[in-house]
């Protein structure tokens, strides 16, 4: 979603990766821009991407996230 939400498997792992190995890493999705949905369902534990880069469109996730 434009806010950085994004689905994976349910099994957590690039959540922990993002967590525990890669906490000053980047998050940085491509997606197709039929894929950017209006939200996300998100957890206590996921991660959100900080931007999301589309053919049509790149979306500066954490900085939307800081204005809401």
């Amino acid at each position: 979603d434009p806010l950085g939400g994004r689905l994976g498997y349910g099994g957590g792992y690039y959540d922990r990766f993002l967590t525990q190995d890669a906490p000053q890493a980047r998050r940085i999705g491509l997606a197709y821009a039929v894929q950017i949905v209006e939200q996300v369902p998100m957890e206590a534990h996921d991660q959100y991407m900080d931007m999301i880069i589309t053919e049509q469109q790149a979306y500066a996730c954490k900085r939307l996230r800081e204005e809401v």
